[in-house]
């Protein structure tokens, strides 16, 4: 997680990460939870780290999306 969190701060597309799902949450944590974490982007340049969408492994799970799709995210109509 943490050489993903540097990857992440290298890249100056990312405007954020913001991390979900049980390592979130006091408490919620087991010795098999993974770290999810949903990047942010600027809209528009290349990123190396927005190409990652969609990886999945063993201890991160990642969902990259721009930011204009981010500020729509969970309201109404958004699948």
């Amino acid at each position: 997680m943490a050489a993903f969190v540097s990857q992440a701060k290298a890249d100056p597309a990312v405007v954020g990460l913001i991390l979900s799902g049980s390592q979130a949450h006091d408490g919620m944590p087991t010795g098999y939870s993974d770290y999810d974490v949903h990047v942010i982007t600027r809209d528009d340049g290349p990123s190396a780290v927005r190409d990652l969408d969609g990886f999945r492994s063993e201890h991160l799970d990642i969902v990259a999306m721009p930011l204009t799709d981010f500020r729509l995210r969970g309201l109404p109509g958004d699948p």
